[in-house]
């Protein structure tokens, strides 16, 4: 045909108390939430723009709103003091916030380095801790072997008072190799 056809329009998930656990904690993709609330200028500026990156990046992102009004709990478990508020998450963890409206040009930029970035889950990073804290451990106790020698290869400065003037003996017990 001479006409082309058009994808069907995406809009963002609206995302609730009830199922922001399927939604967001679920998936290793990357989200971005725009908190807002009625009444505010600057959301209703922003959420033509919001259906619109739900419609660009369908499959690559999960892009969704939440009504601070009617999700209470989120506000609160997201600290929300104002709208709008844009939460990006990847990995079930917050990697960036911002309050106010933000410049679809900037959203997009912020969405595609978050798809590309590569982000621990909090299970993947406790265990690359656990790992880090034995190599620490490892290395302190290689570093105590060399100290204790070098402690017994030390000046050992004896003191014995004889009277009122101290005698100071000198003990040099040389470094084994």
């Amino acid at each position: 045909m001479f006409w082309k056809k058009k994808k069907p329009k995406v809009q963002a998930i609206e995302i609730t108390d009830a199922n922001f656990h399927e939604v967001v904690r679920m998936t290793d993709k990357a989200v971005f939430i725009d908190f807002w609330g009625k009444g505010c200028n600057p959301c209703s500026v922003l959420a033509p723009i919001v259906n619109e990156l739900a419609n660009e990046y369908d499959g690559r992102a999960i892009i969704g709103t939440v009504d601070t009004s009617r999700n209470p709990g989120l506000s609160q478990k997201f600290a929300i003091r104002s709208v709008p508020t844009l939460v990006f998450i990847k990995n079930r963890r917050i990697l960036d916030r911002y309050t106010g409206l933000v410049p679809k040009p900037n959203l997009e930029e912020i969405i595609d380095t978050l798809i590309e970035m590569e982000v621990l889950s909090p299970e993947e990073l406790a265990a690359q801790e656990q790992v880090q804290k034995q190599e620490q451990v490892q290395v302190q106790e290689q570093e105590q072997v060399p100290l204790q020698e070098q402690k017994q290869g030390q000046v050992q400065v004896q003191v014995q008072k004889q009277g009122q003037s101290p005698e100071v003996v000198y003990n040099f017990k040389p470094k084994s190799d």
